[in-house]
């Protein structure tokens, strides 16, 4: 630093040149070397990537604070000179500083995200597929048309399979009449439930049932309490 004249504040403060100054020689920093250094108060990271082009970032990386400079590489990503921070492998593009590829983040799982004020139609194989282990099981097939009413209706066909063979299909409606209401019938057998959150790991329910007195139904009715009492 040298002694500077103000002329604004007339006054002698202490600030540093505006000129450039050398920091290291271009032979000390070979291509896909990388050099941490400071220079006016800041730690800043030298490397020069496969293009030969010399860039100059901070040095610490802006995931977890860790030194660039410190056991960083040079690599190409996207045609781009990058450093890649040892810890994590965060990579930050020398021309612009921007972060080009954080590890793995590519293969982040996806959710499917219900339509709004409808069903969550996912549940049904994740939750309801299994009656008895090995012995009864339920498959779920749903056309995903909503239609265009103000509530929509989910229909598909539900396959009772007794050991991987099939046995009963059932025509199955789906309807959300409220946030907490949900109106489905499985051929004969119409479900009226209300589900309310008491807290994140209880739900008070309320299911009532009915359908037509036939031979067919007392029979769904039956497999349908099986499907009740395995939840």
């Amino acid at each position: 630093p040298i002694f500077n004249f103000d002329q604004n504040e007339e006054i002698e403060s202490l600030k540093y040149p505006n000129v450039w100054i050398g920091v290291m020689t271009s032979s000390q920093l070979p291509v896909n070397g990388v050099k941490p250094f400071e220079m006016c108060g800041q730690q800043l990271v030298a490397f020069r990537g496969a293009t030969g082009a010399v860039h100059v970032l901070s040095a610490y990386c802006p995931h977890l604070g860790a030194n660039l400079g410190v056991g960083g590489h040079v690599v190409t990503e996207l045609g781009d000179d990058c450093i890649q921070c040892p810890f994590h492998g965060w990579r930050f593009g020398g021309a612009d500083g921007q972060c080009k590829h954080i590890p793995k983040i590519e293969t982040i799982t996806i959710y499917q995200v219900p339509h709004d004020n409808g069903i969550d139609l996912e549940h049904f194989g994740y939750v309801h597929h299994v009656l008895i282990p090995n012995v009864l099981t339920l498959d779920f097939e749903f056309d995903t048309d909503y239609g265009d009413g103000p509530v929509p209706i989910i229909t598909g066909i539900t396959t009772l399979k007794l050991f991987g063979r099939k046995l009963l299909r059932m025509r199955t409606t789906s309807r959300k009449e409220s946030p907490v209401q949900e109106m489905v019938s499985f051929g004969y057998i119409h479900v009226n439930a209300v589900q309310v959150p008491l807290s994140h790991d209880r739900t008070f329910i309320i299911i009532g049932l009915y359908g037509v007195r036939t031979v067919f139904a007392m029979i769904y009715f039956k497999l349908f309490l099986m499907f009740l009492i395995g939840q």
